[in-house]
């Protein structure tokens, strides 16, 4: 697996030739252990609501937003998000 920083920041990680969907399940779930909200995520990281929508629905954002993120619940990003395959069942 190889993640790399595209077009505009976007992070895109790549096997082989097949590219991976980005889940932020664990980003949701550093929250919930933190006892922190979505809305206070955003309000302290001045994220946009299309970023926090993006994030909602697993979509790229860029490398510095999830690097902000990091930054923000002292932890590494892989504590906040996880490539899967697209063909994972």
């Amino acid at each position: 697996l190889h993640c790399v920083t595209g077009f505009q920041g976007k992070l895109s990680c790549v096997q082989g030739a097949q590219y991976e969907k980005i889940s932020y399940k664990k980003l949701w779930a550093q929250l919930i252990e933190k006892d922190l909200s979505k809305v206070e995520m955003k309000k302290s990281l001045g994220l946009s609501s299309g970023t926090m929508s993006k994030l909602s629905k697993g979509e790229d954002v860029s490398l510095s937003v999830l690097l902000r993120i990091c930054d923000y619940l002292s932890c590494d990003i892989g504590d906040i998000c996880e490539a899967l395959s697209v063909n994972a069942e």
